[in-house]
């Protein structure tokens, strides 16, 4: 899948500071955070249902997954 490899790699070379993957087919969500040398030095899995807690990001927020899409 292009968002686990050539666009997470994209995205830590332009040092885009959170890339957020939610993940149907896996019912998770993937957090990458703190992008240094072309890669993130932070990689956060939570399931479906817990909330992704991003206020300690620029995004800022606390984001709600119970009601994302499953496969």
């Amino acid at each position: 899948m292009n968002d686990y490899g050539p666009k997470k790699a994209a995205y830590a070379r332009a040092e885009v500071p959170v890339h957020l993957i939610a993940d149907p087919y896996t019912v998770r969500c993937r957090v990458f955070t703190h992008p240094q040398d072309g890669d993130y030095k932070s990689d956060l899995t939570l399931a479906y249902g817990e909330p992704v807690d991003l206020t300690g990001t620029v995004v800022g927020i606390t984001l709600a997954t119970e009601d994302f899409p499953r496969d």
